[in-house]
């Protein structure tokens, strides 16, 4: 036959109980159990009831496939805890309780049911019986299964290719910074180039224009001369030794640069004339200090002019020139010096 309408369906567990509470006091001539029985029967999910000692009298045709049952003479007289590991039994915790569990089916398959309990008590308030719905819904936790891992899944991915991307952040970052560096700086003295050094110079000038600043220009005497004495890979570490001596000296609001070939030029902001002073005797002293070539002592001798901003003028490139052409007087100088302590030294000297 037909299934009934899922409203009767729900409601037959009651009318089953009732029946038997009926028949139990006398109040029906006409036995309907089998209309009813057959109508339950029709039932997918479980029905159990139970009468006032808690035996079951009945269970429908739905239970024993659900508990894989061959017959219901194994179940009728038991009670729910000897088939099924019920946890809600005591009828005085409600009308209605519920409980999902899991059992181990014979294919070795894990089967998910959740049992309902619906409590009947008669005119004096005392249990007369109750029913238990028992309900298949494997398929339903194992879809909650699934999305929950596809959840965690999703969240893995997620996390994974946070992690990508910060490493790819990162990556791009450094290369970045890497460009910018080299755009910005020599790359063999590791100092500032002549194109930041200029934009500090002006951010400098724009930001304080009523300090003062200076600009010191150096360059080596007789660096050609050791350049074609003894090869540009020495002459090469004469300029990295120069310049790791300059950034050891010109330190706090100061800026060192390369200029290009053996020049040298630092910037330094917010200033006086006796700073510079101060600075240039420290600079001095510390190139006092002996550099081997190829074993043999050697000093290294700059020359240097400086500017100081507004006093020798305000125009960026003014200043440079200055600078320069006061260098130039000095290396003049220093090698006519050089020139007439060592004579020897002529014969090398080609700039």
């Amino acid at each position: 036959p037909n299934l009934p309408p899922i409203g009767s369906i729900l409601a037959l567990p009651q009318i089953l109980i009732t029946y038997y509470f009926i028949k139990k006091n006398n109040f029906l001539s006409i036995d309907v159990s089998d209309m009813i029985f057959r109508a339950i029967d029709n039932i997918d999910d479980g029905i159990i009831v139970e009468n006032t000692q808690r035996e079951i009298i009945y269970c429908n045709q739905g239970l024993l496939e659900l508990l894989e049952r061959s017959n219901r003479d194994e179940i009728k007289g038991k009670k729910i805890e000897d088939i099924i590991a019920f946890h809600e039994l005591d009828p005085r915790r409600g009308d209605r309780t519920k409980e999902y569990l899991t059992f181990t089916g014979k294919n070795g398959e894990d089967k998910h049911i959740l049992i309902k309990f619906f409590k009947l008590n008669d005119r004096f308030g005392e249990y007369f019986g109750g029913t238990y719905t028992v309900k298949d819904v494997t398929d339903l936790i194992s879809s909650i299964k699934e999305l929950a891992q596809a959840e965690i899944n999703l969240q893995q991915q997620v996390e994974e290719r946070t992690r990508e991307l910060q490493a790819e952040i990162e990556i791009r970052t450094q290369s970045e910074e890497k460009y910018k560096f080299i755009a910005y700086h020599d790359s063999m003295t590791k100092l500032l180039n002549r194109r930041s050094l200029f934009e500090k110079a002006e951010e400098s000038l724009l930001a304080y224009p009523q300090n003062k600043h200076a600009f010191i220009f150096m360059d080596i005497n007789f660096f050609k001369s050791i350049n074609d004495r003894y090869g540009h890979s020495e002459g090469d570490r004469l300029l990295i030794t120069t310049a790791d001596r300059l950034k050891e000296v010109y330190t706090e609001n100061c800026f060192v640069a390369r200029f290009g070939g053996d020049e040298f030029v630092v910037f330094i902001q917010n200033t006086s004339k006796e700073e510079v002073d101060s600075y240039l005797q420290k600079m001095y002293q510390r190139f006092e200090e002996d550099y081997l070539i190829k074993g043999t002592k050697n000093k290294i001798e700059l020359s240097h002019g400086q500017a100081i901003y507004p006093d020798d003028g305000t125009n960026l490139d003014r200043l440079i020139k200055i600078a320069d052409d006061r260098m130039y007087a000095d290396k003049k100088i220093k090698k006519a010096e050089t020139l007439a302590k060592s004579p020897d030294i002529r014969q090398y000297s080609r700039d």
